[in-house]
């Protein structure tokens, strides 16, 4: 059970989630044909991922379908197998049906009991996936009528907004501590080699050394605060533009009006 809800968790398809629910039960029970079936309102069936010819092995038992339509889980058991409903969307219901080549025992108690917890987990990832699927289409139909909702404007200003953050973040806190040790040792190192009187040369290289970090230093840390000011998560907007202001005003030629 374990191993099937990671999969289904990187699944980002109806496809996969049902790929992986049937190769699941292949597995563990003993049957060897598993097809999954989509049946409409109007009592159409159809099979989704049809990679096999055995159609007409699951087409014998398409009188007990009907028998089957009710709850999420609720299983009917036949002379070479069982068959399942795992899902729902709408009007229709997803359903899967694996067989035997040979009669198959009873199903025990735990395997109804672990089937059903299948079913249950399928039938969110269903769920999830399948309104996933919908946004996307409707996210692309507006892209190609170009239009931009102001909701759609939003959540892409937020995701941007977390990325940036996210980013800063992990520049601060890995590669810019990573520098600043760094730094500190060359500067020991520094100081060591002056005490004991170093080749002029090698101290000279230390020192262009410890000079291109200390800008590599200042650059990440103004890359962090571009990407994500804390002074105008800090002090709000009009603070944070009037700090920024007198900040460039030390470094610039001339005076900011």
């Amino acid at each position: 059970m374990f191993k099937f809800t990671q999969l289904i968790r990187e699944a980002s398809s109806l496809h996969q989630v049902l790929y992986h629910l049937k190769y699941t039960i292949l597995e563990v029970l003993v049957v060897n044909k598993a097809f999954v079936l989509e049946v409409k309102a109007d009592g159409q069936i159809i099979e989704i991922d049809e990679s096999t010819n055995d159609s007409k092995l699951w087409k014998e038992y398409v009188d007990q379908f009907q028998d089957i339509l009710g709850e999420v889980g609720k299983i009917i058991e036949l002379d070479k197998g069982f068959m399942m409903k795992i899902g729902e969307r709408g009007g229709h219901s997803f359903m899967i049906c694996c067989l035997s080549n040979i009669q198959t025992p009873k199903l025990t108690r735990d395997e109804i009991s672990w089937l059903k917890t299948l079913a249950f987990y399928t039938s969110v990832s269903l769920e999830n996936v399948v309104k996933i699927e919908e946004l996307m289409e409707h996210l692309d139909d507006l892209k190609q009528r170009e239009a931009n909702p102001a909701w759609l404007k939003k959540i892409m200003f937020a995701m941007e907004e977390k990325q940036r953050s996210d980013l800063a973040r992990d520049l601060h806190d890995s590669v810019l501590q990573d520098l600043i040790s760094l730094k500190r040792q060359s500067e020991m190192f520094l100081t060591n080699f002056q005490n004991n009187q170093c080749p002029t040369s090698i101290e000279n290289s230390l020192i262009s050394w410890n000079d291109q970090m200390s800008k590599v230093i200042q650059t990440t840390r103004e890359t962090c605060h571009e990407l994500r000011p804390q002074l105008l998560y800090d002090l709000g907007l009009v603070k944070a533009i009037s700090k920024l202001t007198s900040q460039i005003q030390e470094e610039a030629p001339f005076i900011l009006g």
